[in-house]
Order: C-alpha cells, then sequence, then structure tokens
C-alpha cells in the first residue's frame, strides 16, 4: 500500500492543531498585554504576512504538534480506556473495572490515574456528569446482541486457524487479550475498500484527541490568568467557560471517531475472512 510522505494524518494530527495552539497563545499574550476588544483580536496577525516567517512557523506549528499529539495519547486517550474501555471491547459489551481500582493496580498507578483526571477536569468533569445523567451510552454504547455473538466467533475463530492458537478465545470477556491489533493488521492487509475510511477514522481521532488536550491548556491558562490578575476577568471567564465546552464536545468528537475506527477495523475482518 502506498503512503504519501505527508499523509491526512500529518496534517490533521500535527499541523493544524499545533497552528491552532499558537495562535491561541499569541491572542491569550495580546489580551495579558493589553485591554483588547475581541474584534481586535480577529485581525490577521502581522507576521503571518511576511513570507520569510512562514516556513519557519509552518515547522514550528508541526513540531508543536507532534508533541501535543504525543501528550493527548498518555492523557487524553488514555483516561478514555480507563473509563470506558477499548472501543473494540466495549463494541463487544465488555467494560473495564473500576477507574481507581485497577487491577493489581499501585498507589503510583491511582496518583496517575487522579492527576490525569483532573488535568483534564474541564473535558472529564462535564463528561463525567453526563455519564451519571445517562447519556454516555449515546455516544460509547455496544452493538446489538447478533453482531456482538457474530464478532466473538469470527475474531476466536480467524485467532485459533491463522495463528495456531489452540482454540484460545481471544474476545472472552471477562480476559484482557488485544485481539484487536491481529484484527487490524489482517483487514490492512487483506480489505483494501476499507483502508481509506480506517485511515480517516484514525486521522480524525488524533485531531479531535489533541484539539482535547488544547481546550483544556487554554482552560488552565485562562484560568491562572485571572486568578493573577494577567487577564480581566471577564475575559478569562469566557474563554475558560467556552475552552471547558468545547474540549468536551471534542473529547465526545474523539469518542465517537475511536469507536468507528474499531468498528470498521472489525466489520473488515467479518466481510473477508471466510474461515478455514
Amino acid at each position: 500500500m502506498k503512503q504519501n510522505p505527508f499523509s491526512l494524518y500529518d496534517f490533521l494530527g500535527y499541523l493544524v492543531p499545533g497552528a491552532v495552539f499558537l495562535c491561541a497563545v499569541v491572542v491569550l499574550r495580546r489580551i495579558a498585554q493589553q485591554p483588547v476588544s475581541w474584534s481586535a483580536l480577529l485581525v490577521p496577525f502581522d507576521v503571518l504576512g511576511k513570507v520569510q516567517f512562514f516556513v519557519p512557523l509552518v515547522l514550528l506549528a508541526y513540531v508543536v504538534g507532534h508533541l501535543l499529539s504525543f501528550i493527548s495519547s498518555i492523557t487524553v486517550e488514555r483516561y478514555a480506556i480507563w473509563t470506558l474501555g477499548y472501543p473494540s471491547r466495549y463494541l463487544l459489551g465488555n467494560r473495564p473495572g473500576r477507574f481507581l481500582c485497577p487491577l493489581k493496580a499501585r498507589k503510583a498507578r491511582a496518583a496517575i490515574r487522579i492527576f490525569t483526571a483532573v488535568l483534564l477536569a474541564p473535558a472529564s468533569g462535564i463528561e463525567g456528569i453526563a455519564a451519571w445523567l445517562g447519556f454516555r451510552p449515546l455516544y460509547a454504547k455496544p452493538l446489538d446482541p447478533l453482531l456482538r455473538h457474530c464478532i466473538k466467533q469470527k475474531v476466536n475463530g480467524f485467532a485459533s486457524t491463522m495463528y495456531d492458537l489452540s482454540g484460545l478465545p481471544l474476545a472472552k470477556p471477562d480476559e484482557e487479550r488485544d485481539f484487536f491489533r491481529l484484527v487490524y493488521h489482517y483487514a490492512l492487509e487483506n480489505a483494501p475498500a476499507h483502508v481509506p475510511k480506517m485511515q480517516n477514522y484514525v486521522a480524525l481521532y488524533g485531531f479531535t484527541r489533541t484539539l482535547v488536550l488544547e481546550g483544556v491548556l487554554l482552560f488552565w491558562l485562562a484560568v491562572t490568568g485571572s486568578v493573577f490578575g494577567l487577564v480581566p476577568w471577564r475575559v478569562g471567564t469566557s474563554l475558560a467557560v467556552m475552552s471547558a465546552l468545547g474540549a468536551f464536545v471534542l473529547y465526545i468528537d474523539f469518542i465517537k471517531f475511536y469507536r468507528k475506527f474499531s468498528l470498521e477495523a472489525t466489520m473488515a475482518l467479518l466481510a473477508v475472512w471466510k474461515g478455514k
């Protein structure tokens, strides 16, 4: 399969989030330096009109995007897995254990989870309220029983036949087994019609995941600026509220695209593997 040197994931996953974050930091810096109206913030930055700065800014945005993408993968994505489980598992009706009581957990692991939840509080707090109100099944719902049964039978038969696992049930509900990695790579090699769709979902969930982290960071910057008097409290409060709501919406989008990616790869196996 041929892949362009600069892919859709590079554009959506790294370059755009990096550029958005740099622009947001410049806007906050302008607000902190002097009183400025909302309309003034829409004026294009002077530096963007200078050709000599264009290439360095693009490279800087790309590097910053890589850094933010990595941090979001160990915070936003891990938090989603801790609370919801991997999409490939909750699609089959399997849920993770309690958030603060993982299997064989150590105090350090619990502390890391608490720190991550506090860091992502602008998004995780609203999502927690939505889950308490019963809205979580709307964006992280399992498949219907018939489809779950078909997928489990297909995954178990595929893994046992292709890799001689002596009938080891990979899709068993009560055990954590990484069957999705086998499914995904088989789909890449044998289901070319599904590959573009999977790549698009990967780019979109990476894009939204990074933007969630940016919304969270902007929330804390606005709050910190308001507390220390660097930003007018009205402006800081408005920015904090908008950042929190934006982070929450993007978090739901991230979960949606992560789920669609896992479902597409699993359905590709269901469609192309006929058994032996």
